[in-house]
């Protein structure tokens, strides 16, 4: 699983607990770059992988086609609605606990043939 999932993951969690985790707005430039190594990593697509990932396992024990096929719409309908909000939270994590300098070395690390085997 990849780092993003991973990550995608834990900041879908942490929706759940963002009011009484209220940040101040990172800086412009710093949150750029944290969006720009998302989408380095895979972005959106690799996050909504990891969910098509759960909806199979999921699915596996619902008894009937029409409930797979149900529970398929919901998760289709999560993920548009809720994968740009995790998006951007997370980039904002990244955003708030990385500097300028260090985002920019993750970006370049991710760009470099070792990162993108990674």
């Amino acid at each position: 699983m990849s780092t993003f999932a991973i990550a995608a993951g834990l900041a879908a969690l942490s929706l759940i607990a963002a009011p009484a985790l209220a940040q101040t707005a990172p800086d412009p430039q710093r949150l750029a770059l944290a969006r720009q190594i998302f989408e380095v990593q895979g972005g959106a697509t690799s996050a909504a992988a990891a969910i098509r990932g759960m909806q199979k396992s999921m699915a596996e024990s619902l008894p009937t086609p029409e409930a797979r096929q149900r529970m398929a719409e919901a998760m289709d309908s999560m993920v548009t609605a809720v994968l740009p909000r995790l998006y951007d939270e997370l980039a904002s994590f990244y955003a708030s606990d990385f500097t300028e300098g260090q985002l920019k070395d993750i970006l370049s690390f991710y760009k470099s043939p070792t990162g993108q085997a990674m």
